[in-house]
């Protein structure tokens, strides 16, 4: 008997895989992700480089935070992101 949440709620395709979520990347600066951030906050325009310079930065911090970007597969945007911070 089919659900009624249908295939898509059940993990058998459909749009979900549309949305995934993963860490942030290098290549986040070309699909949107300062504009993503400069929506809830003021953020200073970062050029191409001043971004690869602050990402290269991130490993310094070891495994804190962990960002995360939501990417849209059909546009090829950022459309979220998050970071998580873990206190030692």
């Amino acid at each position: 008997m089919e659900s009624r949440l249908g295939a898509e709620a059940e993990g058998r395709g459909g749009d979900h895989d549309l949305l995934p979520i993963r860490r942030l990347e290098i290549s986040n600066y070309s699909m949107g992700f300062v504009e993503l951030l400069a929506q809830l906050s003021h953020c200073p325009s970062l050029s191409d480089s001043d971004f690869s310079v602050r990402f290269a930065d991130l490993p310094t911090l070891g495994d804190d935070p962990v960002i995360c970007v939501v990417e849209d597969r059909r546009t090829g945007r950022n459309v979220a992101t998050g970071s998580v911070f873990v206190e030692r």
